[in-house]
């Protein structure tokens, strides 16, 4: 059959009449269908890339809480070392035998570490989900040489890896791992 005729009411085949054209219908069903998987397809790439970045972010948030956490004691060292010319050492807290990272501990007044942080003057509030320590170096007569390095480890993801941030008397918290270790 020729694409110049097509059946006419009572069955008989026809010329088509002039502007007449087939059904539209496949092509527009076609075109949604092709329109859809190509919607579907966009929306899948968008989750690979935004899911991992979303969870990369919440790892971020719970690990902000070190550098906040190291700047208090670090401020506490100060404060410490202008009552009693001396800076005090605190082992790690929590506990080594403790495990740290994503849902956080609360810290235990029975613990020797809390203790000495409370001697210092800070304690966490609430949860922490990073270990915590502080080394002083009282051996210089000179008052203004004395030192002290705080140390915050959180393995917030769990893979065994810690992130690492540290001050003393004169610096900030800064990392000291890259920003891609949680």
């Amino acid at each position: 059959m020729s694409n110049d005729v097509t059946r006419g009411p009572d069955g008989h085949w026809e010329p088509k009449q002039q502007g007449q054209k087939g059904s539209t219908l496949p092509l527009i069903l076609g075109l949604a269908v092709g329109f859809g998987c190509l919607g579907v397809a966009v929306i899948g790439i968008l989750a690979a890339i935004a899911i991992p970045n979303f969870l990369a972010m919440q790892l971020r948030a719970k690990r902000a809480e070190s550098p906040t956490n190291i700047d208090a004691i670090r401020t506490a060292e100060k404060a410490y070392h202008a009552e009693w010319d001396a800076f005090t050492t605190v082992e790690a807290c929590p506990p080594d035998w403790m495990s740290i990272g994503r849902m956080g501990v609360e810290w235990d007044s029975s613990w020797d570490c809390y203790r000495q942080f409370e001697n210092l003057g800070w304690t966490p509030w609430g949860t922490t989900r990073c270990r915590y320590s502080v080394a002083a170096d009282n051996s210089s007569p000179h008052r203004g040489d004395h030192d002290f390095e705080i140390v915050g480890e959180c393995d917030v993801d769990g893979d065994g890896r810690p992130s690492v941030y540290q001050a003393n008397r004169a610096e900030k918290a800064s990392m000291r791992t890259s920003n891609n270790v949680y």
